[in-house]
């Protein structure tokens, strides 16, 4: 890959998914195009995972020193199915360069782990202190995953410190992230909110969701009856009844800083070896709790003893700061809002408060921020303010302000919404139609017209797409059939252009003026390798990608397919065209001349040639030694011919141990063949299929096809050219013993004249 002077980084990671798998994504993206590098994300699949995604992993052996100058390392292992000093093994082996790891990998990198369990901790302690439970259940996670461990510690640790006993029955047996676990807890451990059980706390807001709706189901009152709290602040736990109290983890932060450090260790500087980053408690409704949007909008009591704003002035800010969280609100952007509020509320500057609101929501909306989160920062204003007014005048000034900019705020987050929803409904229905045209496209050259037509209609501006040469070793080399980018499509040779897969394109390619951010995908359906892609990374929602994956791939394998049966009816038409030739011609030389020139030209071949065991083989007393060449294709074949090429039967070639054997030979790479001659006059073969002529029992030579590329032949074309060879073993056959008993005829014939023209010199002598 041309590095364009810019550092290239690679991030693998088993997923972009999910709010864990993108989040992490967006921090990596993120901090690559601040830090202005290239970056490449490679999504493959946990390591050694033996579930269908498994296929992705064949991205692991793309990634490499070739195209990448270091990697942040996701999250790709699985305790439960490999050792760690396996996967030591393998990430020293495949991954040499510097790198940094989201979590403790034993490889001696810096990593940057998550505070599992001072997050649970801090859950728990509230459920406790605040709301006063004592009976609290917990739903564990995989026995193994060291988050899961780290949870359920920080609960037993927890419950000690507490004085609290540590009951079997209200704790679940170990299970996945998302299997159910509140079932065996109120069936198998008949636990009953009513009266046995106060909260329960999950290993993730999966089995809370779970729980929630499981104690719904049964009628039971969340959090009246009893309290539900989860881990990882999925987005669907904010939208329940009642939302749901969890523990937000800051993936976004890891992948942030994970590039941040990888970079600096490019660059030479020193690096932690760990930065630990903490979670963060997220009060809601389901743990009993009032919404805290809700609570902070409640203003100081009203003794509250009147302040100096100067006094407040550093507090507020700094608060304000806070409360905008996720957010685009610097330090002068919020001075500035609270500069304005004031002047406004003096009568120095109207309207000036809102207009300065309006543009900072407008750059937060720009940012993808949660513009809802900056009614907080109204309520900051009014809380920290309003002691400080002290006239009629000035408070109903605020009073005005403060409640137009909640309805600003209300009125942009509706706009918002509504926006993102159009957005997703435009790009569901692009992806819908898309689909459907993939769907019935059965050519390649047609598909990439598709795409590339398609994919900027999703706000994806580039896309490097490649198919594997040959789909059993995908990562030796590759054709590039498709590129385009914000200046359109780029034309490339018939065929794709060529390259070795671990270049992920060729050189030359990718954009030289400026950094790129690319997403990977690769190409597969079912137990088949096809290909992959590298998308220009637009839009931020990573599902898009993963269905691009999957319906390209359907259409690649459709194309495939069809392809495959228009060969096999060529197959079998030119077996027939064979066998009427066959038919039509006596003569053995033409015969044999005219069927392969027939095979090649049909099938589109490298070369063909027929062998036949050298005369006088049949009689026992001669050994059957050579299979010397009758026929051959271009001009190769005729150079050959004229050197009365030859082949030892049983010898090391594909034809000498397909006529030692009567037997088929198939070479899907040539290279890899032990039984297999290389034939200066024929460089450019790759794969070869030696078929055996078989007349009456017995091999009278044999036909090898070759073609310039790899894995050209399938097992299931050695059926319908066997028969071909059959027939034409049988024509050659009969064509020797026609011209045996044309030549014996001569003979006779011969015999016959010569004995009347002995018989007519006699009578002549006599009558003489």
């Amino acid at each position: 890959m041309v590095r364009n002077g810019q550092l290239t980084i690679g991030y693998l990671t088993p997923s972009i998914l999910g709010n864990v798998g993108q989040s992490r994504w967006h921090g990596v993206v993120d901090a690559a195009c601040a830090q202005d590098v290239n970056l490449v994300c490679f999504p493959g699949w946990y390591w050694r995972d033996p579930r269908p995604a498994r296929l992705a992993n064949v991205l692991y052996d793309l990634v490499s020193s070739e195209n990448l100058d270091g990697l942040v390392l996701g999250n790709i292992l699985q305790e439960d199915l490999v050792g760690r000093e396996e996967f030591t093994d393998f990430c020293r082996r495949h991954f040499r360069m510097p790198m940094v790891s989201i979590r403790k990998t034993w490889l001696g990198i810096p990593f940057v782990p998550l505070d599992n369990y001072e997050g649970m901790r801090e859950a728990l302690v509230h459920l406790i202190e605040v709301h006063g439970y004592q009976r609290i259940a917990f739903l564990r996670g995989p026995e193994g995953h060291p988050y899961a461990d780290e949870r359920y510690r920080a609960y037993t640790d927890v419950l000690e410190a507490y004085g609290l006993r540590l009951a079997p029955e209200l704790v679940t047996p170990p299970s996945g992230w998302d299997e159910s676990s509140i079932r065996v807890l109120l069936d198998e451990h008949a636990q009953s909110p009513t009266a046995d059980l106060d909260a329960v706390v999950a290993a993730n807001d999966l089995k809370a969701l779970d729980a929630l709706r499981t104690f719904q189901e049964r009628g039971f009152r969340v959090p009246d009856d009893v309290a539900v709290v989860g881990f990882n602040d999925d987005v669907e736990s904010r939208g329940v009844t009642p939302p749901l109290t969890s523990v937000a983890m800051p993936f976004y932060e890891q992948g942030q800083q994970a590039t941040q450090m990888l970079v600096a260790l490019l660059q030479g500087e020193e690096v932690p070896e760990q930065v630990t980053l903490p979670a963060r408690l997220m009060v809601r409704q389901s743990c009993g709790c009032m919404s805290p949007a809700v609570v902070q909008a409640a203003a100081e009591p009203a003794d509250a003893e009147p302040g100096d704003l100067d006094e407040r002035r550093t507090k507020v800010l700094a608060e304000m700061g806070q409360t905008a969280q996720g957010s685009v609100l610097a330090s002068e952007r919020a001075v500035r809002l609270l500069d304005s509020f004031v002047a406004d509320v003096q009568g120095q500057v109207p309207a000036s408060f809102l207009h300065e609101l309006k543009d900072a929501l407008r750059l937060a909306v720009a940012a993808g921020g949660d513009v809802a989160a900056w009614q907080a920062l109204v309520s900051t204003l009014r809380r920290h303010l309003r002691p400080c007014l002290d006239s009629v005048e000035s408070m109903s000034r605020a009073e005005d302000l403060w409640q137009q900019a909640r309805v600003m705020i209300a009125e942009t987050t509706e706009r918002v919404e509504i926006s993102r929803t159009l957005q997703v409904q435009r790009q569901a229905e692009t992806l819908r139609e898309l689909g459907q045209t993939l769907i019935s496209t059965f050519d390649v050259a047609r598909l990439m017209d598709v795409l590339a037509q398609g994919l900027p209609h999703l706000g994806i501006l580039g896309c490097y797409l490649s198919l594997y040469e040959d789909p059993q070793r995908p990562t030796e080399w590759s054709r590039l059939n498709l590129v385009y980018n914000e200046n359109g499509r780029v034309e490339l040779e018939a065929g794709g252009r060529r390259f070795p897969s671990s270049q992920l394109v060729p050189e030359g390619i990718l954009p030289r003026d400026r950094a790129y951010n690319l997403v990977i995908e690769p190409f597969y359906f079912q137990d088949t390798h096809l290909g992959f892609v590298l998308f220009a990374v637009g839009p931020r929602e990573a599902s898009i990608y993963e269905a691009l994956r999957a319906q390209i791939s359907g259409a690649l394998q459709g194309a495939s397919l069809i392809k495959q049966v228009e060969s096999r009816m060529r197959l079998i038409q030119t077996a027939a065209e064979t066998a009427r030739t066959i038919s039509s011609i006596l003569d053995p030389r033409e015969l044999i001349q005219q069927v392969v020139d027939l095979i090649r030209e049909r099938f589109d071949l490298y070369y063909v040639g027929l062998f036949l065991v050298q005369e006088g083989g049949r009689l026992a007393a001669v050994p059957r030694k050579w299979a010397v060449l009758r026929a051959g294709t271009g001009e190769a074949g005729q150079m050959l011919l004229k050197q009365r090429h030859r082949l030892e039967v049983g010898g090391n070639s594909m034809i000498g141990q397909c006529v030692a054997s009567g037997e088929a030979r198939i070479a899907l790479d040539v290279g890899e063949e032990a039984a297999h001659f290389s034939n200066p006059l024929l460089p450019e073969t790759r794969s070869e299929l030696a078929l055996p002529l078989i007349s009456r029992g017995e091999t009278i030579g044999a036909l090898t096809i070759q073609s310039s590329k790899k894995a050209t032949f399938v097992q299931e074309d050695i059926a319908t050219f066997q028969t071909m060879a059959s027939q034409l073993a049988n024509a050659i056959e009969n064509a020797r013993l026609f011209r045996q008993a044309e030549e014996a005829l001569d003979e006779v014939k011969a015999e016959l004249r010569r004995q009347i023209q002995d018989g007519w010199s006699r009578y002549l002598d006599r009558r003489r």
